[in-house]
């Protein structure tokens, strides 16, 4: 076997990250955690260090799709170094609010609110960004008896 070296082009933009936040729900055994990883430069300039504890929050009313992670010394999570470059990880465990099921990372909109604070806009898959809207019942009537057999939807009715 013989091999030749590639010939490939690069540019600048094929190493640059869009998303300053990746967000995951992976699944190891049981229900599915929450993963969520800083790159190094947006966690350097909101000044998020390794080691030090975070809480986090979501979204309510006009803040619906977005969660908040700040500083906290009575927090309930570690953030720690990702890999050996200066990013930062925080293993979130399972928040039923965002899903129950595995979803793949996804990289998302950030920015800083404070110090040691950042403010993550949700990925799509996210339960926390979608709002209940119960359907309205619809009037099914029996063509044939020319009468009101059910409130339930058409497709329920046959």
């Amino acid at each position: 076997m013989s091999f030749e070296l590639a010939q490939v082009q690069l540019s600048e933009s094929a190493f640059k990250v869009e998303y300053p936040v990746a967000l995951t729900l992976r699944k190891t055994e049981g229900y599915p955690y929450l993963h969520i990883t800083l790159t190094g430069e947006f966690a350097e300039s909101a000044g998020i260090v390794a080691d030090e504890k975070y809480e986090f929050y979501i979204g309510k009313g006009a803040d619906r799709g977005k969660i908040l992670l700040q500083r906290d010394e009575r927090g309930r999570f570690f953030s720690r170094p990702h890999g050996s470059g200066r990013g930062i990880t925080f293993c979130c465990g399972r928040v039923s609010k965002l899903g129950m099921q595995p979803r793949p990372r996804e990289r998302c909109e950030a920015r800083i609110a404070g110090p040691s604070k950042i403010e993550i806009t949700l990925p799509k898959w996210s339960k926390a960004i979608r709002q209940y809207r119960p359907r309205e019942p619809q009037l099914v009537v029996d063509n044939d008896r020319r009468e009101q057999t059910s409130m339930l939807p058409k497709s329920a009715a046959r």
